[in-house]
Order: C-alpha cells, then structure tokens, then sequence
C-alpha cells in the first residue's frame, strides 16, 4: 500500500504479523547514478495482535487524512497503527496503540552491507553502460554506513568521489578536455536517515534472508522490554543462570508457567548474545566498543572478535579505565563510543 509525503515515498504491508515498509526519497543516487532505497523498517509487536488462528486484520488507506490505518485483533489483545508522513520535512510517524501494554521492536533492515560487484545483467540500473563487460568497466554498489546510539540509528550512503559513474561516461563520451566545466550531481552527495521511538533503546542486531537477499537488521526495543531481560538476567533460582527453566513473573514474584513464551524460547542465550551486542559490534573491520552501552553500567569483559582479535577491557563510571587489544596492530580499527 502506498504511502508519502513532499518527496518521501513508502511501500508498507503485512506479512507474517509484522509491519513492513520500503523507504524511498528523491535525490537517492549512487556512485553508479543508481536510484537507491533507503532501506527497509520492520515494526514488531510482542504479542502480537496481528496474528493468530483467530485474529481480525484491517488495513485502510485513508486519502482524504493522507494516513495508512491498520487493526488487529487477537483473543483480548487489540492494537491500532497509524503511518503518515509529513509534507514539509522529511519525517514518516508511526503510532501505535495497543488495549494491554506490548513489547515494540523497530528494526532498521539494509541488504547494502558490503560491496558488491554490478554484473551484466544488473546494468539497466546505470543505463549507459547497459552492454558494457564487468571485466572492462567494473562497476560496484558501495556498502552503507550504520551507527548505533543508546536510542537510535543512524544509516546513511556516502559517496565515494573517486569511483563516480559520472568521470566513467565523460570519458565514454569524449569530452575529458571538458570535464572540468561539467556538473558532477553525484559528487559529495550523501543521504540516509535516523530512526527512534518514545521509550526506545537500541537493542542488538540481526542478520536473515529475504527474497534471496541477505539482509541485517538493527533493533530498538522498548524500555519496559529491556528491563524485563535484566530481571530475566538476574533470575538466580536455577544452577546455571543462564539456561534456566521456563517461569512467569506474577506481581514481582518468579513462578513457573510460560515465562519463556514471548519473545524467545533462551532467554540465557538471547540475552546473553544482546548484551555482548549492547557491549560490542563489528563492521567489517572496524570493532566498535560500547555502541549502547549505558553509562552507569560498570563492566569487565573479554570478547573474540573476528579476524583472530581479542578485545579485553575495564569501563567504571562511564569511562573506559583499560583496553587491551590482541593483536596490537588491531588497535586503528577501534571505535569508542563518546
């Protein structure tokens, strides 16, 4: 179902009782003159009042109100959406309101996340090199840059001034005595977008499939939810915490019953893994430490990174006392949150 507002520009459907959308903007062009989009948001609700053996669904396009409405009902649970987008800013709102408190995930989706290689059969996208061969004129979709905060994500396309399809068909065309004189749009161009939610914190991050293309994802999670993974966290009944049995927390108080229904079925190993993500993230080669990790939290930790790498460190009242980095030449590749 279409959605928009000034030059923003939306795809957004159902699927699976998830909330999907496309995000587009004019202006969006590569290193190749390729219209890229900026990517894709998932909305998940925990639980979800969209799907079930019993569940309603509605969605309406309302036009006169420039709004997308959805309904849905599961059991006693309902929830409505509502998505609109601004005219004079760039901003796209979704609100949510649910008739019991529901966990909220919002992840930001991109496929774009290493460099990949334009091939023949691709080239229609950057039309005057349609027949031309890779080998000859290579031709190259450049990764995206994503930075985590403790409340939002930040995601944007860079281009880079020294691989433009841009100088590739000046000299194609013959006019390198001129090149000079010409306007190149591409250049310096950069675009992107930041997502964030009231009572919203960065979360962990993703990786799946979709329509054959491999894809990460970077969550924000409701506060609420946050804390109930600490309390998970701290759920010391069992001998080996962090694969306790399933429980229910009933007024304060740790029972068993179906604590492990929603949302996973390792709360241990789930939080396990978004805490060392809270705690540490890699980009490639890049090693960032501290991506959203709250001040006031007091670590020790040791981590195994990819490329052989051993990251060991100390934070205490929100600086970073001692860090030790195995191997040494590993140490240009650190990013430390501010």
């Amino acid at each position: 179902m279409p959605l928009g507002g000034g030059d923003i520009g939306c795809n957004v459907w159902v699927e699976d009782g998830n909330i999907l959308l496309y995000l587009s903007r004019s202006g969006t062009f590569d290193e190749n003159n390729t219209m890229l989009k900026l990517g894709r948001i998932r909305i998940i609700l925990c639980p979800n009042p969209f799907q079930g053996k019993d569940s309603e669904f509605r969605q309406e396009l309302k036009l006169r109100e420039g709004c997308i409405f959805m309904m849905g009902k599961n059991q006693d649970l309902s929830a409505t959406l509502k998505l609109w987008v601004e005219v004079y800013r760039p901003e796209i709102h979704i609100q949510i309101k649910s008739s019991t408190p529901v966990e909220v995930e919002a992840h930001y989706e991109s496929w774009r996340t290493e460099d990949r290689p334009v091939s023949k059969n691709e080239r229609m996208q950057c039309l005057s090199f349609l027949d031309t061969e890779p080998e000859k004129i290579p031709l190259t979709t450049y990764k995206d840059s994503v930075i985590t905060g403790e409340r939002e994500i930040l995601w944007y396309h860079s281009n880079r001034d020294d691989d433009l399809v841009f100088d590739k068909e000046v000299t194609q065309q013959h006019l390198d005595d001129i090149r000079g004189k010409l306007w190149n749009p591409m250049k310096k161009l950069t675009f992107g977008g930041l997502i964030r939610g009231d009572g919203m914190s960065f979360s962990h991050i993703v990786r799946g499939r979709y329509l054959d293309n491999d894809y990460m994802g970077w969550v924000l999670k409701s506060n609420e939810a946050q804390d109930y993974l600490v309390k998970k966290m701290l759920y010391k009944s069992q001998r080996f915490p962090a694969f306790w049995d399933t429980g229910n927390v009933k007024a304060g108080i740790y029972d068993f019953g179906d604590f492990d229904q929603c949302p996973d079925f390792d709360h241990g190993g789930a939080g396990m893994i978004n805490l060392q993500e809270m705690l540490l993230q890699t980009n490639g080669k890049e090693i960032r430490i501290l991506p959203s990790w709250p001040e006031e939290w007091d670590v020790d930790f040791k981590v195994h990174v990819p490329y052989n790498t051993v990251i060991k460190g100390h934070f205490n009242e929100g600086i970073m006392v001692d860090l030790e980095v195995t191997p040494g030449s590993r140490r240009d590749d650190i990013v430390i949150k501010k």
